[in-house]
């Protein structure tokens, strides 16, 4: 039994067709395919029939995918042409306050002249103050010119620089004024005209109208004052503000943490502010901006298109289109990146096997036509995106390992260059932070201002050691020269009684008896029967001639 069964498996066992079989099997596949052809020619849609719109997304990632390359030749590179210098001369016997007008005309001081009046006579009608006269020109100069003075020799507190300790009060800054006329001043300074504001409801409505007029002109200034170089920067700058504001920012790793936040264009080499702009904040439905990174490039740099500028920026604005647009506009940049930019090509993710793979000092690119792509390994990843540096090179950089050897590290020619020239705004918060101006007050319009006049010095501070005919000196210095030149001879005290001239208003008249108010603060008791007009103040005939707005 078992045989046969075997025999039988072995009958049905597959020995694969013979040459009859193939033959039929040719004949039926080609019968098969004719019919499968003539089906399709009788379809109601067609291949020819097919919109190529519905393929142009598939089209444009393939495109995408193949336009990122590996080619190593340099990229093309215009030249930087431009000339480089101020724009408008200051004679050789020029001082501070000649560059200080290039960036702060004094037709905006008498602007703030003519609105601080304004305002104070708007407040006195509401509520009366006897103290209170318009202020002039010159004693707007002097004001701020003790505010650079202030911002040179610091005290914890700006009454302290009316003590009558010797120790503490600086008697130059007594001279200027009283304490309580610089007091008063502070009280009504105002820059803008409140009747022209726009209510917060109106789509019209402008954030900034409190010193709108001081920073469109200081931009303005900004902008025609100098012909930079070559290489600018881009970044973000911080006006210390702790009080309650929609559009307060908080950035931990800046040395500032909390306050405005003020985007910045400046020369690399020199700190010089070419542009500026004011962040204001979500708009007003509470929406955030899109693109904002890409929009704030944009707009600081229509200054500097044609012209071959090189812009440097951080991994907040950069993207492969910003890139591109800024080639388009003939300005090159680099700029650090993140690897989850849409744009950014995925073989330099940081998930990606090559990447991963990478040691200290290696490096992977990728390449679209004049845009380069860079993942270079230092401590950490770092990620690049560049239109002015070779993607390969020779550089090395130094680092110091644990044991406080320094060892050079292989690098590629973006890195170099993105450290020369970045640093630019940082350099311009240094100077400015240097001697800072500005006071504690309640209202952020005043930090705003105070930062546009302490920009204006350090940019004239610029412009001075860049005029050829001029000798080079400290910013120290600079604006001690300044402070002198802002204040002069101006003082708001009246002379000596016995000279015969007094402050228009402050005579002596008759009063009942009483104690002098002046001596009271002295802790003394003066027993007079005189006192000033105007103040409407008992004062005896020793304290008259210093009396004048000092008392409390």
């Amino acid at each position: 039994m078992a045989s046969d069964s075997e025999s039988e498996v072995e009958e049905d066992v597959f020995l694969g067709f013979d040459e009859e079989d193939r033959e039929v099997v040719a004949a039926w596949r080609e019968a098969r395919f004719e019919a499968r052809n003539q089906s399709d020619s009788e379809s109601d849609i067609s291949v020819s029939s097919v919109s190529t719109e519905d393929l142009s997304d598939l089209e444009e990632e393939e495109d995408e995918e193949e336009t990122w390359n590996e080619n190593p030749n340099p990229v093309e590179v215009s030249p930087f042409t431009e000339t480089s210098c101020p724009t408008s001369g200051v004679a050789e016997d020029g001082t501070a306050i000649d560059f200080f007008y290039l960036m702060f005309p004094e037709e905006l001081i008498e602007q703030i002249v003519a609105e601080t009046n304004r305002y104070a006579q708007e407040c006195i009608a509401t509520k009366p103050d006897g103290e209170w006269y318009d202020t002039t020109l010159d004693e707007m100069k002097a004001f701020i010119g003790l505010h650079v003075l202030f911002g040179i020799k610091r005290l914890p507190a700006n009454r302290l620089y009316w003590s009558e300790d010797p120790l503490i009060g600086v008697p130059f800054v007594q001279k200027v004024t009283s304490r309580n006329r610089f007091d008063k001043l502070s009280q009504y300074f105002h820059v803008n005209n409140n009747a022209n504001q726009v209510p917060r409801e109106n789509p019209r409505h402008d954030k900034l109208f409190k010193v709108r007029p001081v920073l469109d002109r200081v931009v303005q200034c900004c902008k025609m004052e100098l012909r930079p170089q070559k290489d600018l920067s881009i970044d973000e700058a911080m006006v210390k503000f702790k009080g309650r504001l929609g559009m307060k920012q908080y950035m931990p790793m800046k040395p500032i943490k909390r306050g405005i936040k003020v985007w910045v264009c400046a020369e690399a080499s020199s700190g010089f502010v070419c542009d500026f702009q004011v962040y204001t904040g979500k708009r007003q439905d509470g929406a955030a901006e899109q693109n904002l990174g890409y929009r704030v490039v944009h707009n600081l740099t229509r200054n500097f298109t044609g012209k071959n500028h090189h812009v440097f920026y951080d991994n907040f604005f950069s993207t492969v289109k910003v890139a591109e647009d800024l080639l388009e506009d003939q300005i090159y940049s680099c700029a650090t990146t993140r690897a989850n930019r849409k744009d950014f090509p995925k073989d330099l993710a940081a998930n990606n096997p090559h990447v991963k793979r990478l040691k200290q000092g290696e490096a992977l690119f990728r390449r679209k036509n004049n845009v380069i792509a860079t993942t270079w390994k230092d401590k950490k990843l770092v990620h690049f995106i560049s239109t002015e540096s070779n993607p390969v090179g020779n550089e090395t950089v130094n680092r110091k390992q644990r044991d406080g050897t320094i060892v050079q590290v292989p690098t590629v020619p973006v890195v170099k260059t993105y450290n020369k020239s970045m640093g630019g705004v940082d350099l311009h918060d240094q100077l400015r932070g240097y001697y800072a101006l500005g006071t504690k007050s309640r209202k952020w319009w005043r930090y705003l201002f105070w930062f546009c006049i302490d920009l204006s010095i350090v940019n004239a501070f610029i412009l001075e050691q860049k005029a050829i005919n001029h000798r080079s000196r400290t910013q120290l210095k600079f604006r001690v020269e300044l402070a002198k030149n802002l204040i002069g001879d101006f003082t708001s005290r009246g002379r000596t009684a016995s000279s015969g001239q007094t402050e228009a208003g402050h005579w002596p008249i008759t009063f009942d008896k009483g104690r002098c108010k002046r001596c009271l603060k002295r802790k003394k008791t003066t027993f007079c029967r005189m006192g000033c007009q105007r103040c409407n103040k008992r004062v005896c005939l020793d304290c008259f001639p210093n009396h004048i707005g000092d008392l409390s």
